[in-house]
């Protein structure tokens, strides 16, 4: 793999990186103002449930766990700073862009949000998850964390039909 494959790759964690930690934080927002709300159609264990499945979705720290299934690689064979051995190149530049841009993104934000490679790796399963849920807690479509989750899950759609439209045209 060349630098501009590996520039461009890294262009792309950051624009998924980017839009999805944008998302997250609307999220957190909104679930919090539904706690505020005297009339909110959200019962508090649904806000909770709704707050610990984004937490999952964002803070789950598998990125190890991913690179070492993709990789055939156990667990136990961690290299320095809890980086699996033996990858190959895409890998690890996934791997190491992942890690750069979950530092970068800590430092440059100082949040209490603490964003790990969940957000590569479950972001997208946990956003329809929440979805779905209020889906079945029939929560009006127009409220605001219902519509912003709608939009989320969207989002992803949409990424995911553009990627494989860029697939195939290059003949994958």
């Amino acid at each position: 793999m060349n630098a501009e494959d590996e520039e461009k790759i890294r262009g792309e964690f950051g624009s998924i990186f980017e839009s999805r930690s944008r998302a997250a934080r609307t999220l957190y927002q909104l679930i919090r103002g539904e706690k505020t709300k005297a009339d909110s159609p959200f019962s508090k264990w649904q806000l909770k449930t709704l707050s610990n499945k984004l937490d999952y979705g964002v803070k789950n720290s598998s990125l190890v766990h991913y690179a070492c299934v993709l990789n055939e690689i156990s667990h136990r064979n961690l290299g320095e700073g809890n980086r699996p051995e033996g990858m190959g190149d895409e890998a690890k530049i996934f791997f190491v862009a992942v890690e750069d841009f979950i530092a970068q993104e800590q430092q440059r934000q100082q949040e209490q949000i603490l964003i790990s490679g969940g957000i590569f790796m479950e972001y997208d399963a946990v956003i329809n998850q929440m979805l779905l849920w209020c889906h079945d807690w029939e929560i009006p479509q127009d409220n605001p964390l219902y519509a912003a989750l709608a939009e989320a899950a969207q989002a992803e759609v949409d990424r995911r039909v553009q990627y494989l439209a860029e697939r195939a045209s290059q003949g994958y």
